[in-house]
C-alpha cells in the first residue's frame, strides 16, 4: 500500500461525505486510489492503516459468513411453513376438514392478503426496533402458528390459522432486505438477496421431501400425515427463533467482530453512508415511494415473477396427482423444478453482478435489487421495498386462484394470464432500463461548477434525485 505523506487535512477532507455511489468501490476490484477518490485521502489512508488495506477494510468474506447462515435459514423455514398447505392438500386436509377446491384457493389466498397488507406496518415498526429482535420475535410467533394449523379441526379454524400466520411473516422479508443493504454495497447487494431467496425456491424442494417422509407417519399418535408436517416443521421454527438475537448482527456499528477502525470504514463504503438501520420514520418517506415510477415499474414486474410462480407451485401438487401419480410420488416429482429454478436464481445473481447490471435479468432478486440500489435515502428505501413486495403479494394471492379445477389438465385460464404478466414485466424491465440510461447521461452532462457548489446536506437530503447519483441498469 503507498505511503502517504503527511499532511494537514483541508476543511474539504474534514467534511467529505460520499456521494451516493460511492459504495460501489468497495467490491471486486477495490483500490486504495479509488477510496481516496471518494472520501478523501487523510481519512481513508488513516484508516487504511489501520485497518490494514482495502480488502481487510471490506470484510466481505466475513460479513458472509456471520450474517448470511441466519438469513438464509430463515428464509427456508418461512417459505416450508407458509408452503407446506400445498403439501398438505395431497396429504388428506381436504378431505379431514371438508374442504373443496374453492374453500382450498381461499386458504391459500387469504395468508397473501394479511401477509401483503402489513408489509408497510412492518417496516414502520423496523424503523423503532432492532431487526434482530424483530425477527425474533416473528418467527417465534409463525412458529407457534405453523404447530397450531396442525391441530384445526374445521375450515374456519384452517383459516384463522393462515390469517395469523400471514400477520406473522409480512415483517420478516423486508427486514431481511434492509439489513443486507446496510451491510453490502449496492453492486454486492443482489448476490446475497438472491442466496437466501433461492430458498423459496429450494423449499418446494424441501417441503415435498419432508412431506415424503411424513406421509409414512400417518396415524401416528392418532394424527394424521398432514398434521405431522405442520407440527414438525412449527416446532423447527419455534426452536430457532431464540437464537437469532444472539447470532444475526443489525450493522456495522453493533458486530463484536469488527474493529472500531473497520465498523468506520465497513460502515462508510459499505452501507451507503452510515451504520445505523434505525431512522425515525416520516411520512415523507412514504410519499417520496409512492411519487416515484421507478418503483411502480419493478412493482409491476415484480407481478409478472410472483403471480405465474405461486398459481403453478400451489397447483403443482394436485395436477401431478391428477396425471395420475400417487401422493408421494408427486411430492418427489416438485424437488427438481425448485432445485433447477434456485439454480438459475443464483446464476442469474452472479452473472448480473459481474456485469453491473440488474435490468436485463428476470430472476426476482435482480428486481427487487433493483428498486433497494436506485432509491437513496433509508426512509425511501425502506417504504419503496415494501411497496414493491407489497404489490408482489397481492399479485401472489391472485396467482393462487387462476388455475381453475373445472379447467384441468390444460388450465387455459392459469397459463394465459401467467405468461401474459411476465410479458408486461418484460416489457417494464426494457423500458425502465432505457429510462435510466437517459437519466445517468443527463446528470453525466451537467455543470460540475454547479454541482460542486452543493453542500455535503443538500446532496444527502436529494437521496436518488442528486447530481452525483448514478442509477445501476
Amino acid at each position: 500500500m503507498m505511503n502517504a505523506p503527511m499532511t494537514t487535512p483541508t476543511d474539504d477532507e474534514k467534511t467529505i461525505t460520499p456521494p451516493h455511489n460511492a459504495v460501489e468501490v468497495c467490491g471486486p476490484g477495490a483500490s486504495e486510489d479509488a477510496l481516496i477518490e471518494q472520501y478523501g485521502a487523510q481519512r481513508v489512508r488513516r484508516l487504511l492503516l489501520k485497518v490494514g488495506g482495502v480488502a481487510k477494510a471490506c470484510r466481505l468474506p466475513q460479513v458472509d459468513l456471520h450474517l448470511m447462515p441466519a438469513l438464509v435459514f430463515l428464509y427456508l423455514i418461512s417459505f416450508v411453513d407458509r408452503g407446506t398447505l400445498a403439501n398438505a392438500s395431497i396429504l388428506g386436509i381436504k378431505t379431514d376438514l371438508n374442504i373443496d377446491t374453492t374453500q382450498y384457493n381461499l386458504l391459500a389466498t387469504v395468508f397473501l392478503f394479511t401477509y401483503s397488507l402489513l408489509d408497510i406496518p412492518s417496516n414502520w415498526i423496523l424503523q423503532k426496533i432492532r431487526p434482530n429482535i424483530w425477527i425474533s420475535v416473528l418467527c417465534f410467533v409463525w412458529g407457534v402458528i405453523t404447530i397450531l394449523s396442525g391441530l384445526v379441526r374445521n375450515y374456519s379454524g384452517a383459516i384463522a390459522a393462515r390469517v395469523f400466520l400471514g400477520v406473522a411473516e409480512a415483517g420478516f422479508f423486508p427486514a431481511a432486505v434492509f439489513i443486507t443493504s446496510v451491510w453490502y454495497p449496492r453492486k454486492q447487494v443482489q448476490w446475497r438477496i438472491a442466496i437466501f431467496y433461492c430458498m423459496g425456491s429450494l423449499s418446494g424442494s424441501f417441503t415435498g421431501l419432508i412431506a415424503y417422509g411424513v406421509a409414512h407417519m400417518d396415524g401416528r399418535a392418532g394424527l394424521a400425515a398432514w398434521r405431522w408436517i405442520f407440527i414438525l416443521e412449527g416446532l423447527v421454527t419455534v426452536a430457532f427463533a431464540p437464537l437469532i438475537i444472539w447470532i444475526l448482527p443489525n450493522s456495522p456499528s453493533d458486530s463484536r467482530w469488527l474493529s472500531d477502525d473497520e465498523k468506520e470504514l465497513l460502515s462508510s463504503i459499505c452501507s451507503s453512508g452510515g451504520a445505523s438501520p434505525h431512522v425515525a420514520f416520516r411520512k415523507e418517506h412514504l410519499y417520496a415511494a409512492v411519487k416515484d415510477v421507478k418503483v411502480w415499474m419493478v412493482g409491476l414486474m415484480g407481478v409478472g415473477t410472483v403471480l405465474p410462480l405461486y398459481g403453478f407451485s400451489y397447483t403443482l401438487p394436485t395436477i401431478l396427482t391428477q396425471l395420475g401419480y400417487t401422493a408421494e410420488t408427486a411430492q418427489l416429482m416438485t424437488v427438481p423444478i425448485y432445485a433447477v429454478s434456485a439454480v438459475t436464481t443464483l446464476a442469474a445473481a452472479w452473472i448480473s453482478d459481474r456485469v453491473g447490471r440488474l435490468g436485463i435479468y428476470g430472476a426476482y432478486p435482480a428486481q427487487l435489487s433493483w428498486i433497494t440500489n436506485n432509491t437513496s435515502g433509508r426512509g425511501k428505501r425502506a417504504m419503496s421495498s415494501a411497496l414493491e413486495l407489497t404489490m408482489a403479494n397481492i399479485s401472489a394471492a391472485v396467482g393462487t386462484n387462476i388455475f381453475l379445477g373445472r379447467e384441468a389438465p390444460n388450465y387455459p385460464t392459469g397459463f394465459g394470464i401467467s405468461l401474459f404478466t411476465v410479458g408486461l414485466g418484460i416489457v417494464l424491465a426494457g423500458l425502465l432500463w432505457w429510462m435510466l440510461a437517459r437519466e445517468n447521461d443527463r446528470r453525466e452532462k451537467l455543470d460540475k461548477a454547479v454541482v460542486a457548489r452543493l453542500s455535503p446536506t443538500e446532496i444527502d437530503e436529494m437521496g436518488d434525485s442528486a447530481p452525483t447519483f448514478r442509477y445501476i441498469l
